[in-house]
């Protein structure tokens, strides 16, 4: 969501020390991208030590950082989004990541279980998804496939249930810019 509001480490320890989250909670760090966090490598080291049990999601648009990340502060499992191939990656994403994904996966199969995160959407195909199924086989990694769907809490303009897979695949790629730009009634549901 735009303004960006990061969840401080303050409040993460009250949120952890409450009486709902036990030992065996399992906590995955995400947000979009994690590591852009201004506290993550705090926050990261913090779960090592006092909650280890946790997960790491990632887009890998900064492989160093988080290969770095995962060698010092190991999380239970790594989730890496991948939806495609190089094209479809770049075109599903705005930006070229493909190969850090790639990179991610060499630097650190060895070091924690990871888990390729596929979206089957109107912006991918089939194909895709045996794409990434072919390069999960390669490093001997798993894939977890999930369905796209428009939720409120993200900035979703398509209704997922109502485009069919692969539909939008070759459209002009949609930016936060160009979104922003629509008229109101074009963002948002009127009750």
């Amino acid at each position: 969501k735009r303004p960006v509001v990061h969840l401080p480490l303050k409040k993460i320890k009250e949120i952890m020390a409450s009486d709902c989250v036990g030992k065996d909670t399992l906590v995955g760090l995400e947000g979009g991208e994690f590591l852009l966090h201004p506290e993550a490598n705090q926050i990261m080291e913090w779960f090592c030590n006092n909650h280890p049990n946790f997960d790491l999601l990632s887009n890998c648009l900064q492989p160093e950082n988080l290969i770095e990340a995962v060698k010092k502060y190991p999380p239970k499992r790594l989730y890496l989004s991948l939806d495609g191939n190089k094209e479809t990656y770049k075109y599903m994403r705005g930006k070229d990541g493909y190969d850090s994904v790639l990179q991610v996966i060499e630097e650190c199969k060895d070091l924690v279980p990871i888990s390729a995160m596929f979206t089957l959407s109107p912006y991918n195909s089939f194909e895709d998804l045996d794409h990434v199924i072919q390069v999960c086989n390669k490093n001997n990694i798993d894939v977890r496939v999930g369905v796209y769907n428009d939720i409120e809490f993200f900035d979703t303009v398509e209704k997922a249930h109502e485009i069919d897979v692969s539909e939008l695949k070759n459209e002009e790629q949609m930016t936060f810019g160009k979104v922003k730009n629509k008229p109101p009634k074009m963002l948002c549901k009127i009750w």
